[in-house]
């Protein structure tokens, strides 16, 4: 059908009001881009609805237009995935923030989707509950961003990622109909539409309600810091802590690069001189918790540990943690800007796929560093480079290319929460076939049927780059 830009934007202004349409540039021009700084098209208005009401209609109206649509929360996407790649609408739904309810006795809470996340934390621990999931951007990011990407974080080992805390969802359609997915009974009968949502971007529907699984705040915890100067011993302390029976709340690794890094930009929180920090934290009863921190303490020692401690304060462990949020910012000290890599593999194969990411930093000649949620084996590379030298520019990518093509090999995912969007389509052919892009196009049709919502993701393109 023929696109109808200008009359969308009539219909939208008389629907909602010219304050929800914002047309001008100075308000579009800062939603060309998102986190992944790729520059997509100039949006034609960003359009900022107020409840599910007005969702329907706006996506109502761009269905029957022929006018693109990208919904997006609070634009931390780091593959692209919120950077319109046609020219049309940016779906904001920053300002469906609200808690709907707080459900105690039965262990759930109704939000709409664009609530921070870390809003909805300080809302529960309140009550004496969390919420699992706790992605990095944790203080910016959205619950419908979360579902979008199946976000997860340093305490997904333990307590699943965003599809294992979700109890349902209410979603809007393109046509603009409102479908409800799931909702506080368990194991609803039917085929399991919700999980389609959970890493689909944006392409499906627009979720603009969840329901949450609460989890109760641990009665004890044990926060361990253990510095080892060979990083397969630190690999497999991790599978053997895992193998014991002890599911740690949180288990993360920092590699060799990253401490270097953090040596300069925050001096004292890491030992100096090695080539993997594990912060690891044990939850659980005040009757058990010792002894679960006592046989990490073993486990790590029989893996030539040079030091293992445990918290002795909540000051020294919020340093430790304040450590791998500074991660990210302290590679500044080798270049101005980085690719920031997402993947996945076999927890049993992170020792040998690091190993192998060296030998590609090498051959590349660029810096590698890693921080993982290692339980899991989610880990984020970080490739260092210069922008304005094409050399180090060209030799970034050609390593990044490399180092998925690796984890593809060892079994694991081009990305583990971060997404597809604009910045990985053409590697989802590395990882599935024809007929299975084909039955994903096939499903998105079904939803999609004309394709309006945030088209250009997820899917290569037919002639590949």
């Amino acid at each position: 059908m023929e696109l109808e830009p200008e009359r969308a934007l009539d219909r939208l202004v008389r629907e909602l009001g010219k304050e929800k349409v914002l047309t001008g540039l100075d308000e579009t021009l800062v939603y060309e881009t998102d986190s992944s700084n790729l520059m997509g098209e100039m949006p034609l208005a960003i359009v900022t609805p107020t409840s599910v009401e007005e969702v329907s209609k706006v996506l109502k109206i761009c269905d029957e237009e022929g006018v693109p649509i990208v919904p997006r929360g609070s634009g931390t996407d780091l593959m692209g995935g919120a950077v319109p790649a046609s020219r049309g609408i940016i779906l904001s739904l920053s300002k469906l923030n609200r808690v709907l309810d707080l459900d105690l006795e039965d262990s759930c809470v109704v939000v709409e989707s664009g609530i921070i996340t870390a809003s909805l934390s300080e809302v529960l621990m309140e009550h004496g509950f969390f919420y699992a999931p706790d992605p990095s951007s944790k203080d910016v990011c959205t619950i419908g961003g979360n579902i979008a990407h199946n976000a997860g974080g340093p305490h997904c080992l333990k307590y699943g990622v965003t599809s294992n805390n979700v109890l349902g969802m209410e979603v809007v359609l393109p046509s603009g109909k409102v479908v409800k997915l799931g909702g506080k009974a368990l194991d609803p009968p039917g085929y399991d539409l919700q999980s389609l949502f959970y890493g689909s971007e944006g392409t499906l529907g627009v979720v603009t309600k969840a329901y949450l699984k609460l989890t109760r705040v641990p009665e004890s915890r044990r926060t361990l810091l253990a510095a080892f100067k060979d990083i397969e011993d630190a690999g497999r302390a991790v599978s053997e802590i895992i193998g014991s029976g002890i599911i740690p709340g949180a288990l993360e690794l920092i590699d060799k690069a990253s401490l270097d890094s953090l040596a300069v930009y925050s001096p004292d929180r890491f030992p100096k001189g090695m080539d993997a920090v594990l912060i690891i934290e044990v939850e659980g009863y005040e009757k058990v918790i010792d002894r679960m921190a006592e046989r990490v303490v073993e486990i790590c020692k029989k893996n030539n540990v040079s030091l293992v401690k445990v918290a002795e304060s909540e000051e020294e462990r919020e340093s430790w943690w304040k450590g791998r949020e500074e991660t990210t910012g302290a590679l500044g000290i080798y270049a101005p800007t980085f690719l920031d890599e997402d993947v996945s593999v076999p927890r049993s194969k992170i020792p040998e796929t690091l190993r192998r990411l060296y030998e590609i930093a090498k051959a590349y000649n660029v810096i590698i560093a890693s921080v993982a949620h290692i339980g899991d084996g989610n880990f984020h590379p970080a490739i260092p480079f210069d922008p304005k030298d094409e050399d180090s520019k060209m030799r970034a990518f050609a390593a990044e290319r490399e180092l998925l093509k690796v984890c593809v090999e060892m079994g694991g995912s081009i990305t583990g929460e971060h997404g597809v969007g604009l910045s990985k389509k053409e590697f989802m052919s590395w990882m599935y076939g024809e007929r299975e892009l084909e039955l994903m196009k096939r499903i998105k049709k079904v939803f999609d049927p004309k394709g309006i919502l945030n088209p250009g993701k997820v899917f290569p393109s037919e002639k590949g780059d």
